[in-house]
């Protein structure tokens, strides 16, 4: 009996990290951007923020309260959150894992822009 329950706590601690899903916030803000016209501020910053799922690599933007689904790229030192439009075009999010800078990229055609900041 001893050796069953031995061997039970040995396979539960075992896989115990496996389960452990880790939901991860980014508050976003921006307060400059550059498009075809040159480098401005924002009278008003741009808020959002970014939640991300490591265990399903499921992510989402909560922008004005609403909630729009992303794609997730995570490599060695950025982290890239992806919204394909209906048309087609797409908006990037580049995290710096380090640092928090962001570059927060609008690639619609005749309204391209950049919008520079930090997530935290």
């Amino acid at each position: 009996m001893r050796f069953l329950t031995v061997l039970l706590t040995l396979f539960l601690v075992s896989f115990s990290g496996i389960a452990k899903a880790e939901i991860l916030k980014f508050s976003c803000i921006y307060h400059e951007f550059s498009d075809n016209n040159g480098q401005h501020q924002f009278k008003q910053p741009i808020k959002f923020d970014l939640l991300w799922d490591t265990s399903t690599n499921q992510a989402s933007q909560i922008y004005k309260n609403k909630t729009k689904g992303l794609r997730v790229i995570n490599r060695q030192y950025a982290i890239s959150f992806i919204e394909t439009l209906d048309l087609g075009d797409v908006i990037v999010t580049s995290i710096a894992k380090q640092t928090g800078l962001s570059v927060h990229s609008r690639n619609i055609i005749g309204m391209a822009s950049q919008s520079y900041g930090f997530c935290k």
